[in-house]
């Protein structure tokens, strides 16, 4: 019973990583409309974004959530807010260090 569950978590975290991964491709995608302004933009991403590293986090999801969001849309993010993405990415939570060019696991 314990595999059952086990695996209706993973099946369930690979939706919402999927969810998300759309949506990180949708802010990044180009205007269709030149004389309207993009729907859901980079700016609608970066709240997001932001929203939910101030939210508590849940085990699992949140890191599931993170990981697919940063792997479609980190780079277009860093490009339009390098220096805000930079302070951002230096948080203990995520185990990530961005001073120094190291990337190290935090203890």
């Amino acid at each position: 019973m314990m595999a059952i569950s086990w695996r209706n978590q993973i099946k369930y975290l690979q939706k919402v990583a999927g969810c998300i991964k759309l949506y990180a491709a949708v802010i990044q995608s180009p205007q269709t409309f030149p004389n309207m302004p993009h729907p859901h933009g980079l700016s609608h991403g970066w709240a997001w974004f932001s929203r939910i590293l101030n939210l508590e986090p849940v085990p699992d999801v949140t890191a599931a959530v993170i990981e697919a969001f940063l792997k479609v849309a980190g780079s277009a993010l860093h490009k339009q807010y390098k220096r805000t993405v930079s302070k951002t990415a230096d948080i203990p939570v995520l185990g990530i260090r961005t001073q120094a060019g190291s990337s190290d696991k935090v203890n």
